[in-house]
């Protein structure tokens, strides 16, 4: 039974002790992972630190293995503080850093928790795939670092998203994450409404943003600018007004209804219906209007962005109040990113060498698409495209290291009552590799020569 009391007793035990660290100028590193969820979590955590004058250095990290750990001991911090990212390592972790340690996440634990200063909502009867991300611990933890408890609320936000937990009626949030979109809407940060699920709705050109919408995935439509202008035109919508392309927020209730009927003809031939498309939005009253900012899916895809792209630094800066640089920056990197997905799932999609679908396993080769970092991007795009989301989708690259990188994702549609990332954790110590996640994403690092055996060994635990 899921214990809210106890996890607020152990994320105040936490934010108690960082809040003494900071106050007394003790150094703190703080590391996540490179994508919306970790980027968040971090920026809450720095956020929290920052307040209260201490001092900090933030790193994202795609890989920890004993190498890292032991840099990261060397370089002497007073505290480590894990978001999203030991995966299963924290007593190899605690070994080496002792009582330095702290480790915040949602994703399935391993071994007795404790013996080491973790939060992880898992351990308190939560699910940590649908009712709390790892943004949402770090808001608990700030909770009690902070003169305005409900500050980081909206961050919380923006890592539930980022991490696909909008699972509830309409795209709504549930759990712990219902809980904390209440905070953000009290303290004015958040507002809700029910409009068109697409992308970049308020900034780009309508014909643009559906061709960019990949979740739900529109057969004909997504990634296809041209048709999607030719259907829009013969639709009979004004596209543009003067010679300024005009965005969904510009429709009257007649041009909307225009443009539904439209796209579930689409939608149709897919089985699906207009409900996909039309679903709860989550608007940061604080944001531009006409910014990428503004809806908090396209927020938490621009902090996915800059972490899979490279520049993680980019996304924190944006998420710490950098209005300037740093989110011209990120926006450039956010289109980047949706084109190259786009592509991939263009190539991979018309390749059938690159994508082999059995009953419970849709695997695709992304060699040359896609890096290590790109895959988790990539594997999420994929869970919801029609032909394959009944499957547990794999997506697969090879490391500069030499080994092989795997991204799997429970299909939108799956209906195996399995658990991913306790799965992908014994599959992967059997192949001698490492990995782990939770009930419906996970990743997994396996040597070359045993990448055949770990797809082989998955398939046979994902029965059908």
């Amino acid at each position: 039974m899921a214990d809210i009391e106890a996890l607020r007793r152990k994320a105040s035990e936490i934010g108690q002790k960082l809040k003494k660290a900071a106050s007394s100028k003790e150094s703190i590193f703080v590391a996540g992972r490179p994508d919306a969820d970790g980027l968040a979590t971090v920026a809450t955590i720095c956020k929290s630190i920052f307040a209260n004058g201490g001092i900090f250095n933030a790193r994202f990290l795609s890989h920890l293995g004993k190498e890292e750990i032991e840099d990261l001991s060397a370089q002497g911090y007073d505290h480590y503080i894990f978001c999203e990212l030991a995966g299963g390592k924290e007593r190899e972790i605690t070994e080496v850093l002792g009582e330095k340690a702290v480790f915040i996440g949602h994703h399935n634990p391993q071994g007795d928790i404790d013996s080491y200063l973790s939060l992880n909502a898992n351990s308190f009867g939560f699910d940590g795939s649908k009712e709390v991300s790892g943004a949402g611990l770090a808001y608990l933890v700030s909770r009690d670092m902070l003169q305005h408890p409900d500050s980081t609320a909206w961050l919380s936000i923006l890592g539930a998203l980022g991490d696909r937990q909008d699972v509830g009626t309409k795209r709504t949030l549930v759990g712990l994450n219902e809980l904390f979109l209440q905070d953000a809407v009290n303290a004015s940060q958040i507002e809700v409404s029910e409009e068109l699920l697409l992308f970049g709705r308020d900034v780009k050109a309508l014909h643009e943003a559906v061709a960019y919408t990949n979740d739900p995935f529109i057969q004909g439509l997504t990634g296809n600018k041209d048709v999607c202008l030719s259907a829009l035109t013969s639709a009979k919508l004004e596209l543009k007004k003067s010679s300024r392309w005009r965005v969904s927020s510009d429709l009257s209730d007649e041009e909307r209804d225009k443009l539904l009927l439209t796209l579930t003809s689409y939608l149709q031939v897919t089985g699906d219906s207009i409900s996909s498309i039309v679903g709860t939005v989550y608007l940061l009253k604080r944001e531009d209007e006409h910014s990428f900012l503004k809806d908090a899916r396209d927020f938490a895809l621009l902090l996915d962005a800059s972490g899979r792209m490279g520049r993680p630094s980019a996304g924190l800066s944006v998420c710490l109040g950098d209005r300037g640089k740093a989110l011209t920056e990120a926006e450039k990197l956010l289109i980047d990113y949706k084109n190259q997905l786009i592509r991939s799932l263009k190539v991979i999609l018309s390749d059938e060498e690159r994508l082999t679908v059995s009953d419970s396993l849709a695997v695709v080769s992304a060699e040359g698409l896609a890096d290590e970092e790109m895959a988790g991007a990539l594997a999420n795009a994929l869970m919801v495209v029609p032909r394959i989301r009944e499957k547990v989708v794999v997506v697969r690259v090879p490391t500069k290291d030499g080994m092989v990188n795997f991204s799997i994702r429970k299909g939108s549609l799956c209906q195996f009552d399995i658990d991913v990332g306790q799965i992908v954790r014994k599959v992967s110590m059997q192949c001698e590799g490492e990995g782990g996640g939770h009930r419906t994403m996970a990743g997994a690092r396996v040597s070359s020569i045993k990448a055949s055996e770990f797809v082989e060994r998955l398939r046979k635990e994902v029965k059908v």
